[in-house]
């Protein structure tokens, strides 16, 4: 390092200890010793500036790496409440349905009552007036045998003229049931109305999302309000089949009228099975003859639906989902016209309870094993609507419309081969995870 104020002679020591015989003027050499020595400061000072510079981007790196770390915590924590809320969500819309339902029984339970006492009072004056009826048949009677009689005597001394008594019986002018439908339509139509503003307000709430809890309120309180069917009643969801359950199960009963001749289907629609005789009626257009088959009433063209099967004999069985234009007499089931699996032909033990997932946006149907909570099949890429092509497509394009059809897709029971003991029932959804 040089030394200031000896520029000169600290150049001529370098000289001597590197072997270098240079005759410099004095004056350039001490520019260029400080020149050498300017150079060196301000390496220095631009280190220390690229040093402090390094450090800056080390921290902001480091933050925004946290900040990365928080968001995607913060979004898995969003996921799972969200997850949480639409299972309590459904839970609570369930509890209400079922309030509702009990309110329902009470309603008919007391027009029961009121129709029972109305017919125990007309069954009541159906008995006096059997009776006075009775008396009046026999009093007509005693006076026929005495007209009848020749003997005069006996008609003057034994058979006394007695008027024909008034009515002694206070019957009571019976009313007619009143009808309650009107009542019950007016007050259904109210409280319809008043659920459409709260579930409006509410949607528009979530929408917002600036509304806080509301108060908090007693566990009695809540079960007086829900008609203490909330009570112990969600459990969070522990897995995409109990997901499912919560969210997407629905009430299926079988069509009787689509039945193959040789099945009978019970008075509840939920149970399917052989016949032990022949059905006694012409076989109608809308049943199955070529197959063991029958379709469900309910017929769905948008959104997700899933159903549970209890069987005795799962090599047997076809389930699935058709079009209500599939062909009665010569079945094919495509990919096109629905989708449906046999599942002797996949599986060899036997499966007690299946439950069927239909999702009609993505076309895909999905079969579970209920018992042991496990996927056994999913058909993918399966087309439920259809598109009108040629002339009728282009009319449809110049009115404005769309050309894509969303016809109803039925699920679909099979029998695949005839065993007199196989049996199927739809049984209620239960939205437990064991």
């Amino acid at each position: 390092m040089l030394e200031l104020g000896k520029p000169l002679d600290q150049l001529m020591k370098i000289q001597e200890c590197n072997g270098i015989n240079m005759t410099l003027d004095p004056f350039k050499a001490n520019c260029w010793l400080m020149v050498s020595e300017d150079r060196g400061r301000a390496f220095k000072d631009r280190k220390a500036i690229f040093d402090n510079l390094t450090s800056e981007l080390k921290e902001k790196e480091n933050s925004i790496s946290g900040s990365v770390r928080k968001i995607k915590a913060s979004i898995q924590r969003s996921r799972n409440m969200s997850l949480n809320d639409i299972g309590q969500l459904v839970q609570v819309w369930r509890a209400l349905v079922a309030f509702l339902q009990r309110k329902q029984g009470d309603l008919v339970k007391e027009i029961e009552e009121k129709q029972k006492e109305s017919e125990k009072q007309a069954e009541d004056q159906i008995t006096l007036l059997e009776q006075k009826l009775s008396d009046l048949k026999r009093r007509r009677s005693d006076i026929q045998k005495c007209i009848q009689s020749e003997d005069y005597l006996y008609l003057l001394q034994s058979c006394q003229f007695k008027q024909i008594p008034e009515n002694t019986y206070q019957i009571d002018q019976l009313t007619e049931q009143p009808t309650n439908v009107k009542i019950v339509k007016q007050s259904v139509a109210q409280i319809k109305e008043r659920v459409i503003k709260e579930v409006d307000m509410l949607i528009n709430k979530v929408r917002s999302s600036d509304f806080s809890d509301p108060p908090e309120q007693s566990d009695e309180d809540e079960n007086i309000r829900m008609g203490n069917s909330v009570q112990d009643a969600w459990h969070p969801p522990k897995d995409r089949l109990m997901m499912i359950q919560q969210c997407n199960a629905v009430n299926v009963t079988l069509n009787s009228y689509s039945a193959h001749p040789c099945l009978t289907v019970s008075a509840d629609g939920k149970t399917l099975s052989y016949r032990e005789s022949e059905q006694w009626f012409p076989v109608l257009p809308s049943q199955f003859t070529c197959c063991f088959a029958v379709l469900a009433n309910e017929g769905f063209n948008s959104g997700r639906f899933y159903y549970e099967v209890v069987i005795t004999s799962s090599q047997h069985l076809v389930l699935g989902v058709a079009k209500e234009s599939v062909n009665r007499e010569v079945l094919s089931i495509s990919r096109n016209h629905g989708a449906c699996l046999w599942f002797g032909s996949f599986f060899e033990g036997n499966i007690e309870k299946i439950g069927v997932f239909v999702d009609y946006e993505k076309g895909e149907v999905s079969f579970y094993d209920v018992n042991s909570r496990t996927l056994l099949k999913s058909l993918t890429e399966c087309c439920f609507t259809e598109t009108k092509t040629g002339v009728l497509g282009y009319l449809y394009s110049l009115m404005g419309l769309s050309p894509v059809y969303r016809p109803k897709i039925y699920p679909f029971f099979f029998f695949h081969e005839r065993y007199v003991l196989d049996s199927l029932a739809i049984t209620p959804v239960e939205c437990t995870c064991s």
